[in-house]
């Protein structure tokens, strides 16, 4: 590389001139990349406003202490199972530059009892849990909180054949272990001690007024405009789009909304870990003009991990007393949806039961009968881009 004079330059400037020889590579022009189309997911105000759904912001939860006896209320959710991927590699090689490897193992914890187990656990509890205001612990609660671990222990907590009882000793371990046992004290002590929400205090109430983002999905779900504030659903899988088709068609719906971009979240404690748990629907269902309204938290074909149990117990045992104690944001509750073939016979089954109305005979059988046949053509708006469309089961 030379700087010179460039003889086609008029002005007679220095010049860069790059001298490379035969060995220089040809420009490569790459492409454009093609545009993506996008689609602007808002709220339509003020035209859609009746559909508009509130919710509260929820930062955590206080729990008063509990009278004395302590209970646990514990359920199929409140089990515990962890396989060897939870628990880790048992042996190890450790080798040098030089001399023999070495494995190194556990075996010498294997003599550990199950009573070790139980003591680590209740003292983990009782040490992180169970204090007075100034943080001293409450001794004289140690032996209950060590009556209702062994309950737990003997019940729902379920481990690897074979597993030493020392591996299990492990932090992790024992912040997972105490959690699903505090929630199920909680929900033990819930008449006389219950569970106090609290509220955002920046946000302490969301709307549907708020959503407005941008996507480039292409698997949109149009949403009627006499259910739902939101000009779009962004389905994330073939059950979202058969539950929009459902619930559109369903007579007890009032409104609905996919919780994105809603901002609505569940806190739950993963372990020692905070985690915020968002669930995927919220549907505003009808009631009789004396009660206050209704909603459903609706989960679709999402609980598959472990901590999804946590995830449930959160909003089943913490969020929804809570906030139904409050009696200022109406009613709610929670429905868990797996199967994708029984979906809207599940849906209905579980309204029915929160609601009672259609039992009562609210609805003529000639409307619930409409209702279906809407249902089965794939609801209002049946045009889901990219997505198989399925009859539905009712």
């Amino acid at each position: 590389m030379c700087l010179s004079k460039n003889p086609t330059n008029p002005q007679g400037k220095c010049t860069w001139d790059r001298d490379w020889g035969d060995s220089a590579a040809e420009t490569v022009v790459t492409p454009p990349y093609p545009l993506t189309e996008t689609v602007l997911v808002r709220a339509i105000s003020p035209d859609r406003d009746i559909c508009e759904i509130t919710f509260p912001r929820v930062a955590g939860y206080r729990v008063e202490s509990p009278r004395e006896p302590l209970r646990a209320k514990f359920t199929s959710d409140s089990t515990l199972v962890l396989s060897p991927g939870d628990l880790g590699p048992t042996e190890t090689q450790k080798g040098g530059v030089v001399g023999r490897d070495a494995n190194i193992n556990i075996e010498h914890l294997e003599a550990e009892r199950e009573s070790t187990l139980l003591f680590y656990l209740t003292d983990h509890l009782f040490s992180t849990t169970w204090c007075d205001g100034i943080g001293n612990p409450k001794y004289h609660l140690f032996g209950q909180l060590k009556r209702i671990v062994r309950e737990w222990l003997r019940n729902y907590f379920v481990y690897p054949t074979g597993t030493p009882i020392a591996h299990l000793v492990s932090v992790q371990v024992l912040a997972q272990a105490c959690e699903r046992i505090n929630v199920g004290i909680v929900a033990g002590h819930s008449d006389d001690r219950p569970i106090t929400a609290i509220q955002d205090p920046s946000n302490r109430i969301g709307s549907t007024r708020s959503v407005h983002f941008a996507t480039t999905k292409t698997t949109l779900w149009k949403t009627d405009s006499d259910l739902c504030h939101v000009n779009w659903v962004v389905c994330d899988s073939e059950c979202e789009a058969q539950f929009c088709r459902m619930v559109e068609g369903h007579p007890l719906t009032r409104a609905y909304v996919k919780n994105q971009g809603l901002g609505f979240e569940v806190p739950y404690r993963y372990g020692s870990e905070a985690r915020q748990y968002v669930p995927d629907f919220i549907v505003r269902v009808d009631t009789d003009t004396q009660q206050p309204p209704m909603y459903v938290i609706v989960e679709i074909n999402g609980f598959g991990r472990e901590n999804t149990r946590d995830k449930k117990l959160a909003v089943e045992e913490c969020w929804l007393p809570s906030i139904n104690r409050l009696r200022t944001y109406g009613r709610w509750e929670f429905v868990e949806l797996r199967d994708i073939d029984s979906l809207d016979a599940d849906y209905s089954a579980r309204v029915q039961e929160f609601t009672g109305q259609m039992g009562r005979g609210r609805y003529s059988p000639a409307q619930i009968a409409a209702a279906k046949r809407l249902m089965a053509l794939g609801g209002s708006n049946p045009n889901v881009e990219h997505i198989p469309r399925r009859r539905s089961g009712l």
